[in-house]
């Protein structure tokens, strides 16, 4: 039985260039993990060290080690080959680069729906009240991926999921709560081409919207022609400080590549490979990021210079965790970012 356990915190940035001269709007995208977030280090922390434990506690630093790789602001934790029996609970804590370690944080295992010579023939849905077994909302799993769109979820609720099989046997209802932060403030500074940075400053959010996790703040009557890059960051109303989040804004000297690139990524979501696609105007160095939704940089690909025309290029993600990504296409001319989803 292979239990995996997924913790994350992301915070995103999308710029959309309405004026290249003048007005750059930003959408902060804050996605917080349905089981639970990371830990809430102190300000500018990274997590150095993480263990588990079943059962009774056995002290920091006395748990069974898991491997955290380099030190980062966020983690993806898999374990494998771990004996979990039936009811009970593995906890799991982190060691930040101060030295204080998180509470423990814990998963139950619970009665799992059992499929032994059966077919899936029936799943439904429902939020946060149960109509009872086989009146909620139907859903079609037979594609392996489930996508429920237009549902009216607030922050809070919970929804629901249930499956039967062909000996009628009904799998137990498992909520997933609708949650995410609710921003406190934001602020921004600015990384002129010179080298240099502005002073932090004090962003005006929109408003809170219990239905949305999306925040938008304007800045106005930026020189883009003097700035190379704006860092973004925002502090929930639980006083955790995100990692700075970094757009380019390298959006060209000449006007007549208003959209050079026509950048799109398929499949989109991906498996193994992504086919990336985009068509230059003129020929252009070009390099191609792959980011995390808290702007660390995943992976760099550097294809020198390219001549006008249509370019196709596969790049290898069967080594990068299923989650929602930001592709950056590199010009001499301006950037142009996608999102990228992996989900194997």
């Amino acid at each position: 039985m292979e239990t995996i356990l997924i913790l994350k915190l992301r915070v995103g940035l999308i710029i959309e260039k309405e004026d290249a001269m003048k007005t750059i709007s930003l959408t902060i995208l804050i996605l917080a993990g349905a089981l639970f977030s990371s830990a809430q280090f102190p300000r500018d922390q990274k997590i150095i060290a993480a263990e588990y434990f079943i059962g009774n506690d056995p002290g920091e630093g006395n748990g069974t080690q898991i491997d955290t790789g380099t030190p980062l602001v966020d983690k993806t934790i898999s374990l494998t080959n771990v004996n979990l029996p039936i009811g009970q609970t593995i906890f799991l804590r982190f060691k930040s680069s101060n030295g204080t370690w998180s509470a423990p944080r814990g998963i139950k295992r619970q009665e799992y729906f059992t499929n032994s010579d059966a077919i899936l023939v029936y799943g439904e849905y429902f939020i946060n009240n149960d109509p009872g077994v086989g009146h909620g909302n139907e859903i079609n799993f037979q594609s392996g991926i489930v996508n429920l769109n237009g549902l009216n979820l607030q922050r809070g609720d919970k929804i629901y999921f249930r499956i039967q099989d062909s000996f009628n046997r009904w799998s137990p209802a498992r909520p997933v709560q609708f949650n995410f932060k609710h921003i406190d403030h934001a602020e921004y500074k600015l990384k002129y081409i010179s080298g240099n940075y502005s002073d932090s400053l004090e962003m005006n959010l929109s408003p809170f919207n219990p239905s949305s996790c999306i925040y938008t703040a304007n800045l106005n009557n930026v020189d883009t022609s003097n700035t190379g890059y704006v860092y973004v960051r925002y502090q929930s109303f639980d006083k955790f400080l995100s990692p700075w989040a970094i757009d380019s804004l390298n959006v060209g000297i000449d006007e007549k590549f208003d959209n050079p690139y026509k950048f799109s990524c398929y499949p989109n979501p991906c498996v193994n490979v992504a086919n990336l696609t985009f068509e230059l105007s003129a020929p252009s160095n070009i390099c191609i990021n792959i980011n995390s939704l808290s702007g660390f940089i995943i992976r760099i690909n550097k294809y020198g210079k390219l001549i006008k025309g249509k370019h196709v290029f596969q790049i290898d993600v069967s080594d990068i965790p299923n989650g929602v990504y930001y592709c950056q296409l590199e010009t001499d001319y301006g950037n142009k970012t996608i999102k990228l989803i992996v989900q194997k």
